[in-house]
């Protein structure tokens, strides 16, 4: 006779859970029900693997959800650390849309729609779930629906979703995000993504994604473009407006500001972009393009960085150092950085608030326009650097008082008044008229 715990008022099988204690009239043999290893993948090819659940799974090809709850146990040990729960499914759901809700206790971990095309759902797992070495699962499935009922089979099961994997895992600080085929994309993925396709993955009108982040300030740089029907993108963080991502017709890159004060309790943090407009391309095109899917924001990348810039070098090779200029500048990188535009530039530099000055390095490629620029750079009224860089010495250095430091930020506004065209000088029919070309910048504390 097997022993279990039962819950107060317990009369359904979720509320029966095995201790491990089996009686016989030949004593009683103990042994570890559930018993999980974090990082073991959950093969639910294998009919045992249903093991884990005490209700609410039913197997035959597929194993599926049965009936409108569910509960399942895993018995881990100690826990130091936060989780997160890897999720893959059947990529095929009742009337193609199934309300999902998984609780531990009275702690929500995921609440969200599952569709055809999200074949992964994450969410993350605080340490406190687990009580005396012990995971439990409660699953909600508020739309599941017999096929026999759609007409679609004979089956008079009530189903809601296929489980096909699942994993835990301890919780790493997330860096890159690739949206692209045999990326890393699956493991972020909460809601709202269409299906992978070899460059890209299309957002539906509302998307989410899971990153785990240090305790401190980041900030987030998007390579995407949006749909031709659709207008700008909200973001937000745990909940909180962010920013917006403008609508690009090309692939293009913006960063955005994580602030500290909207991070969540645990390391996992939640990233939704919900897009103005978003509509299918057949809304747009008619019967030229037949895709009825509702179509946001097509992404390839999306990177965490720390906010901080102080003792980290920026780099004008990489995508995320754009969002550093907020004028005056091209808004794409070439192979050898970013040039200016025009006589005038504004940067913005997140510098956290410094507990005394600090020491500017910006490198920049030995060639410019007539072959020496006049540099000004002020910061609050404060001239912080005046002279004239050359093809042999193409870099800048500068001293940046604490005062010049507002809520964080460090803004510099950058003259060029020899700014002009290569076709102006003969050189090239480039007709931009350009000033300098960043290489990188860095910014560390001064040194007494």
């Amino acid at each position: 006779m097997a022993e279990y715990n039962v819950s107060p008022d317990g009369n359904d099988p979720e509320d029966y859970i095995l201790t491990g204690r089996v009686y016989t009239q030949k004593g009683m043999t103990e042994s570890v029900p559930y018993q999980y290893k974090i990082g073991d993948v959950i093969d639910f090819s294998d009919a045992e693997s249903i093991y884990y659940f005490v209700d609410g799974m039913t197997y035959s090809d597929v194993a599926w959800s049965g009936g409108g709850h569910g509960r399942a146990c895993f018995q881990m040990g100690d826990v130091p650390h936060d989780l997160v729960c890897h999720l893959e499914l059947y990529g095929w759901v009742p009337t193609g849309e199934q309300h999902v809700i998984i609780s531990s206790g009275e702690t929500k971990l995921y609440d969200a729609i599952v569709t055809n095309d999200l074949v992964y759902v994450n969410f993350a797992v605080p340490k406190e779930c687990v009580k005396d070495g012990m995971l439990v699962l409660d699953f909600a499935y508020p739309d599941a629906v017999a096929p026999a009922k759609l007409g679609i089979s004979d089956d008079i099961r009530d189903i809601s979703i296929g489980f096909v994997k699942l994993q835990f895992t301890e919780q790493e600080v997330t860096e890159d995000i690739a949206f692209i085929e045999n990326g890393n994309a699956n493991d972020y993925r909460v809601t709202g993504w269409h299906g992978q396709e070899p460059e890209l993955c299309w957002t539906d009108k509302s998307a989410s994604l899971l990153a785990v982040l240090p305790k401190d300030q980041q900030q987030m740089t998007i390579d995407y473009w949006t749909h031709p029907g659709a207008k700008d993108t909200a973001v937000y963080y745990n909940d909180e407006y962010i920013g917006t991502l403008p609508h690009h017709d090309d692939f293009a890159s913006e960063t955005l500001i994580l602030p500290e004060e909207y991070q969540a309790k645990g390391a996992a943090q939640l990233l939704t972009f919900v897009t103005d407009g978003a509509t299918s391309s057949k809304a747009v095109y008619g019967d030229d393009n037949p895709d009825e899917r509702i179509l946001g924001i097509a992404v390839s990348k999306v990177s965490f960085r720390p906010a901080n810039v102080v003792g980290r070098t920026i780099l004008f090779s990489e995508n995320e150092a754009l969002s550093y200029f907020t004028s005056g500048t091209e808004r794409y990188l070439e192979s050898e950085g970013l040039w200016t535009i025009g006589t005038d530039c504004k940067g913005r530099f997140y510098v956290k608030e410094p507990d005394k000055a600090l020491s500017c390095h910006i490198e920049l490629y030995d060639w410019m326009p007539g072959g020496k620029q006049q540099v000004k750079i002020v910061s609050r009224g404060v001239t912080l650097y005046e002279g004239t860089v050359t093809g042999e010495i193409p870099y800048i250095d500068f001293a940046v008082p604490v005062q010049c430091v507002k809520d964080g930020y460090l803004d510099l506004e950058f003259t060029l008044p020899d700014a002009c065209s290569p076709k102006s000088l003969g050189v090239s029919e480039d007709a931009r008229d350009l000033g300098i070309r960043f290489k990188s910048v860095l910014f560390t504390e001064k040194e007494d």
